[in-house]
């Protein structure tokens, strides 16, 4: 259990959480014929690291996404997240 000092240091650890929470946003992959490529890079061109199944969470961090890209830091599957670190493609994701 975190012990704080003062109301300071709990306000400045509150507002520190709600900025690492504020850039990430669990989401959902939408429609696709047969998976969504998870790229090493915000590119068509990029290597494919995986390919995600329709319906699976995904966490989004939105602070290292693209206007084309969204960066896949992880998949949720039920209580687990599993590290992923690679951007797939904005239209296929779902909130």
């Amino acid at each position: 259990m975190i012990q704080f000092h003062g109301e300071y240091e709990r306000r400045i650890m509150e507002q520190q959480l709600n900025v690492v929470e504020s850039k990430f946003k669990l989401m959902r992959v939408g429609e696709v014929k047969s998976g969504l490529n998870v790229r090493k890079a915000p590119s068509m061109d990029a290597e494919v690291m995986l390919i995600l199944k329709r319906g699976q969470s995904v966490n989004i961090n939105l602070a290292k996404s693209t206007t084309d890209f969204y960066y896949v830091a992880s998949i949720v599957d039920g209580e687990t997240k599993i590290p992923v670190h690679g951007f797939c493609k904005r239209e296929f994701i779902l909130e």
